[in-house]
């Protein structure tokens, strides 16, 4: 079982996290659902903590007393200063930027999951190789790195709203890229684009 915390007040932010720590339990071929606990003093093996939070500093603090070997992982804005941040605690080295990629951020609770669990390289499981198929195609070379991460989460579903908060882009942005995307491939409808993009 890996158990986790998620502690930021941007419920989106949340739920993109969440996810990604599912689809990273997948690409090992883990078994089991993750578990997301709600206290920062219940045993974690993984603990995101954005700074954004009420009293960032007094809930890093206290997760530290309760979870002396856990891994942690502080999200923050690329501006903010890491240095002031990892003088914290010098043993945090996980540093996970709102402005990063979602690959990016999956390989980071990748090598988690390998220091922890002693767990090899990821598999490739059928599901995501559909949802991430387009990614290796010859469009790979029509689309903007922009244009890639907004489709990434298009196909898990994600609303154009839910899009512009994880991204923290507004939905006109989102939506602008998404038509992009559309009259590239030449369809016209979300259904279209949706099959499009999984049967690449």
């Amino acid at each position: 079982m890996f158990k986790c915390l998620i502690v930021t007040p941007d419920l989106f932010l949340k739920q993109g996290v969440s996810t990604l720590i599912r689809e990273s339990l997948i690409d090992f071929n883990f078994k089991g659902e993750p578990e997301f606990n709600h206290s920062v003093s219940a045993y974690a093996d993984a603990i995101f903590i954005d700074t954004d939070a009420v009293h960032f500093y007094q809930s890093l603090e206290e997760v530290v007393r309760f979870n002396r070997a856990v891994e942690i992982f502080v999200i923050c804005h690329e501006k903010e200063n890491r240095l002031m941040l990892s003088s914290i605690r010098k043993d945090i080295s996980n540093i996970i930027y709102r402005e990063e990629g979602v690959e990016s951020i999956k390989q980071k609770i990748a090598s988690v999951l390998q220091r922890g669990f002693h767990l090899d390289s990821p598999l490739s499981l059928r599901r995501n190789e559909k949802i991430s198929s387009y990614t290796s195609s010859h469009y790979n070379e029509t689309l903007t790195t922009n244009e890639h991460e907004v489709m990434k989460l298009f196909v898990r579903g994600f609303s154009g709203k839910s899009i512009a908060q994880i991204l923290r882009k507004s939905e006109k942005t989102v939506s602008t890229q998404k038509r992009s995307v559309m009259n590239k491939l030449g369809v016209k409808s979300n259904q279209e684009l949706l099959r499009k993009m999984t049967s690449i």
